[in-house]
């Protein structure tokens, strides 16, 4: 969880999506230039199954990509709305910059 006081600029951005919702948890992840994170499924706990993840590319070099298992390669830097509980799903960074992002457990009204 990010104290609002810590990263303000983060939060402002956050709060300037105005999801019409409400939001568990959010993240800032980082993949490193030529790092990968293997096929896996997140864990969901029954407060959280009904979560969705809000992915929001901040640094999307070409070259990095996003697999989901039986969905295909997202290989853009728009958001999406992903269920990353009952999907396996996989990242590459080929690329020679970090990639980031911003993630936010999210259940829309």
């Amino acid at each position: 969880k990010f104290d609002r006081t810590v990263f303000p600029r983060l939060w402002a951005l956050i709060d300037s999506i105005n999801l019409p919702g409400k939001y568990r948890r959010t993240l800032l992840g980082i993949l490193p230039a030529g790092g990968a994170i293997a096929p896996h499924c997140d864990r969901a706990n029954d407060k959280q199954v009904d979560y969705g993840y809000l992915y929001i590319p901040l640094n999307w070099p070409d070259g990095n990509y996003f697999k989901i298992n039986g969905a295909g390669i997202l290989r853009t830097s728009s958001a999406h709305y992903i269920n990353i509980w009952d999907y396996t799903h996989a990242l590459i960074n080929n690329s020679n910059q970090d990639r980031s992002i911003i993630g936010i457990r999210y259940k829309p009204n």
